[in-house]
């Protein structure tokens, strides 16, 4: 299990497109780590191994319950946008959502099972999703939101100090530190990542990926309510 984070700005790749053309721009050990085991599948690959590569990007919620990592970035700034009453009027993290994980679950055993992929590479990632969506759902939910410029934003997450009391909102400093350039690099040169040959295989075994709309995002948003980390509006 690799992940999509391995593409920076201007990257145009699809399923096809060899490690070694990837531009390295990311210094994360994480994502450092991935390519590297991503490299030694394919030359386990070259030797007989029956293998296949799966990448990712922010895997969602359960589609059904709602049941969602409390802790990842699409969670933590999800709650931090309607704890603060601002968000920015674009974001990179949208070029790397993935469809529910429990969709993905079964993707991936649908596609391991048969002969046929070993040796591929299949990418789990949306279309980019229109920020106006995800929007348009948590204030359809009953939270008010003040739509400020990116760049804007940010200045307010480093500057403005944060009480350890407001955990996802200190979270979101500790991931957004140093990372200003990258952000907005990324937002004006998004990576292009196709999923194509994933979509065709997935459709020719009778599975599409889940639409992505405001009833899902409000079964997440129900979720965080139930648990106590966002307060009923």
């Amino acid at each position: 299990m690799s992940t999509l984070g391995l593409f920076g700005s201007n990257d145009c790749v699809d399923e096809f497109t060899p490690l070694e053309q990837i531009k390295w721009e990311n210094s994360m050990g994480y994502t450092q780590s991935k390519w590297v085991a991503e490299k030694l599948l394919n030359i386990a690959s070259t030797r007989g191994i029956p293998s296949v590569c799966f990448r990712a990007g922010l895997i969602l919620g359960n589609s059904q319950t709602g049941v969602m990592n409390t802790q990842d970035q699409f969670s933590i700034f999800l709650r931090s946008i309607i704890e603060m009453g601002k968000a920015p009027d674009q974001i990179p993290l949208l070029n790397y959502i993935s469809p529910p994980v429990d969709y993905i679950r079964k993707a991936i055993v649908t596609l391991s099972l048969g002969k046929e992929s070993f040796g591929n590479t299949y990418h789990f990632i949306y279309p980019p999703i229109p920020w106006v969506k995800i929007l348009s759902s948590v204030q359809d939910f009953g939270y008010p939101m003040q739509v400020i410029n990116l760049g804007e934003w940010l200045n307010q997450i480093d500057e403005n100090p944060v009480s350890t009391d407001s955990q996802p909102l200190a979270n979101l400093q500790l991931l957004y530190q140093n990372a200003r350039q990258e952000i907005l690099t990324l937002t004006q040169k998004p990576p292009q990542i196709s999923c194509q040959f994933t979509l065709d295989t997935l459709t020719n075994n009778g599975a599409i990926f889940p639409s992505f709309d405001i009833e899902l995002m409000h079964k997440y948003l129900r979720y965080l309510v139930s648990v106590g980390l966002l307060k009923k509006n």
